[in-house]
């Protein structure tokens, strides 16, 4: 059973109008990269018809599977074939096009109260000539996570929504709020434990996967990290951040980094006008804080991935799990079997049919078991 996709353009008449230009179909490939952390992607591949130009400038929005997608990128090259190929980001892929000022800090938030601060305030409830009007956002729920001490100065709000989402395990969605006039409402969740007994399982053996692939890569992987903050010299202040059992570098275990955090200040003035000066245990936690950042950024990484066997009835893409879940992956041939978070996961349309390539990116290494070989 192929599940059918449907593709509605809208011109963008200025400022954020847009009109329905309707359904095009005539396509040859679409390819859609939902993101558990981010936002998300499109690739969309069309026939080189001079008619279809004008609908495909950039900033104009393509709805494709219930999500508003924006043009950045379209793409002809004469020399490799007669196909134009459009691509771009969901809404909230904004963020990527703003910076974070004035800075952000804070010294105990929970981290979707973090993710939400920055968002809004650097897309939505920002002064008027920076507010992306198309966007909204949902107040998140309580997760129940340790609240952190967390400070920004003119970094890309993507790259921090991402890393701070990837590290808590906190996901994002976004949801048409109208289908006249593209606009679209950020939503938070958590992904469900499908892990265990019963539960959604991807491998050869039970027809989950048609092909695998494993990768183990340390080449990235960093257990320590020494993060400089503000100051000149011996007087730079300084926080060593370990992942390791011991807490000490011991051995080949160490793998050290450098984090240069000068942009955390200790007195600032907030987004208010008011000076504000943080102890030094406030900014040695925010040092802290910046440490354990980078350290989930250059984590080993442990992947089995390939191609969902989309036939198979045991469980469904969108109803039985979603980007953020927790499944079972396993290999009989590697000897593998761990639980693994679905961070992406890549949907096809072209000519051969329909394709799901999912990405298993946040890995519970402690869960890791050897399965018997037969």
């Amino acid at each position: 059973m192929e599940k059918e996709l449907s593709i509605e353009l809208f011109d963008h008449q200025g400022d954020f109008q847009f009109l329905s230009k309707g359904i095009f179909d005539n396509f040859k490939s679409c390819i859609v990269t939902w993101k558990a952390y981010s936002y998300n992607t499109f690739q969309l591949t069309v026939p080189l018809v001079p008619y279809y130009f004008p609908f495909f400038k950039a900033d104009n929005v393509l709805s494709i599977a219930d999500c508003y997608f924006y043009i950045d990128v379209m793409d002809y090259d004469g020399a490799q074939s007669n196909i134009l190929t459009v691509s771009g980001k969901s809404l909230l892929g904004k963020a990527s096009k703003r910076i974070i000022n004035p800075p952000y800090s804070t010294n105990s938030a929970k981290p979707e109260a973090i993710i939400y601060d920055l968002i809004n305030k650097t897309l939505i409830s920002t002064t008027a000539d920076k507010a992306i009007s198309y966007l909204s956002i949902k107040v998140p729920p309580d997760f129940g996570g340790q609240a952190l001490a967390y400070q920004n100065s003119y970094g890309t709000p993507s790259d921090e929504i991402n890393s701070l989402a990837d590290s808590h395990q906190i996901c994002l969605r976004e949801v048409q709020a109208d289908l006249q006039n593209p606009k679209q409402e950020v939503q938070f969740y958590q992904g469900r434990d499908l892990s265990g007994e019963g539960g959604v399982e991807f491998g050869l053996k039970d027809e989950g996967l048609k092909s695998e692939s494993l990768t183990r890569d340390i080449s990235d992987k960093a257990t320590v990290a020494y993060v400089f903050g503000e100051g000149e010299g011996t007087k730079r202040k300084m926080v060593m951040v370990s992942r390791l059992p011991t807490g000490k570098p011991n051995g080949l275990d160490v793998c050290e980094i450098y984090v240069d955090a000068r942009d955390l200040q200790q007195s600032y003035t907030d987004d208010s006008g008011k000076a504000v000066t943080l102890t030094d245990e406030q900014y040695l936690a925010q040092l802290t804080q910046r440490g354990n950042q980078a350290l989930d950024e250059h984590s080993e990484k442990i992947q089995l991935n390939g191609e969902v066997n989309f036939n198979n009835l045991n469980f469904v893409y969108g109803k039985d799990y979603e980007v953020g879940d927790t499944v079972r992956v396993t290999s009989q041939l590697f000897g593998i079997s761990k639980s693994s978070v679905l961070t992406a996961m890549q949907e096809t349309w072209d000519d051969t049919g329909y394709h799901l390539d999912p990405t298993f990116d946040k890995d519970r290494v402690t869960l890791i078991q050897k399965i018997q070989r037969k």
